[in-house]
């Protein structure tokens, strides 16, 4: 009796083993069909992104020619290990970026642990300016070449939240930034007091805009503001993948898994370990649609090379 009892105890035990398993296979099977699906879109994606860029290129006069600007020197950094050239963009998710590469690198094991002011001061990256002519080439036709982008306004207003609109990350920011709002208040602002012009403490985002607007400033703008294309030089480097920060996460670890040996390394920090600056679609709208019609066109003329390039839609806003 007790043998009857235990064999038809290990039979009802085997079948929901079973069932567990073939639930999990299932899952499993899901799962892999959805990161296929998931994987073309992003490929498809990219073929759209390359042709949108390329079709710009030879379409706007700016953009003709070889140009190659100079900030990109400085803004691509080099992992020779896995053949990879990184183009940053401040305010596109670049501190985390930043994080990754140099785990990639080998300076750091993990990316825990790894200050914003390490990440950007002190993070050891070899920089695309550092080789010989003969090393650019070879690297330029050789390593997977990446950048992210991020919509060209929602780029401009998260850098005036952060470097101007927190108090506390002014008073302790480089001082590069505390001229430049010196010299807005001073040049924006009526009647400024003794004190505004000797901190540049609480600019306005109305007076940043105006500054931004001033074309006599534009050729000596920040990195954090300045133009995408001017930074990555998208028209001469032929980049092998375009992220955008709108769906950073899935496409920075596909590209992360899309090179050989990454993927057991690093991934790229889950949105809960990030701290973007709210700088959404509404609130990029609620923000600049008060401008003048004037107004906003001028900040459209800076940017709308970003836009058309990177395939962002112009704003509704924007008449």
């Amino acid at each position: 009796m007790d043998d009857v009892s235990f064999s038809t105890e290990a039979l009802t035990t085997a079948r929901k083993e079973s069932s567990t398993l073939k639930a999990v296979q299932s899952e499993e099977r899901n799962e892999t069909k959805f990161k296929f699906v998931s994987r073309n879109s992003i490929e498809e994606e990219q073929k759209i992104r390359k042709n949108r860029i390329n079709g710009v290129c030879q379409k706007e006069p700016e953009l003709q020619g070889n140009l190659f600007y100079r900030d990109t020197f400085a803004h691509m950094y080099v992992i020779d290990k896995y053949k990879l050239l990184f183009c940053y963009i401040p305010k596109v998710g670049c501190s985390n970026w930043k994080r990754v590469l140099m785990v990639l690198s080998g300076r750091k094991k993990t990316i825990e642990n790894i200050t914003s002011h390490e990440a950007h001061a002190h993070n050891g990256l070899r920089l695309f300016r550092r080789l010989n002519n003969w090393q650019q080439k070879y690297a330029l036709k050789n390593y997977r070449k990446v950048m992210f982008v991020r919509e060209p306004f929602a780029r401009i207003l998260s850098a005036y939240k952060n470097k101007y609109g927190d108090l506390e990350v002014y008073r302790n920011a480089p001082p590069n930034f505390h001229i430049y709002a010196t010299r807005i208040i001073r040049k924006y602002r009526e009647n400024p007091s003794s004190d505004a012009l000797l901190t540049g403490e609480n600019i306005t985002f109305a007076e940043f805009v105006e500054y931004l607007t001033d074309q006599r400033e534009r050729p000596n703008f920040d990195r954090h503001w300045k133009e995408m294309y001017k930074l990555c030089s998208p028209c001469n480097v032929k980049y092998d993948f375009i992220g955008k920060l709108e769906n950073l996460e899935e496409e920075a670890n596909y590209v992360l898994g899309s090179v050989p040996g990454v993927r057991d390394i690093v991934s790229y920090p889950a949105k809960a370990n990030s701290h973007p600056t709210n700088t959404s679609v509404d609130i990029v709208k609620e923000t600049l649609s008060p401008f003048s019609d004037e107004k906003l066109l001028q900040l459209w003329d800076i940017y709308k090379l970003d836009f058309n390039l990177f395939g962002y839609d112009k704003p509704s806003f924007i008449p």
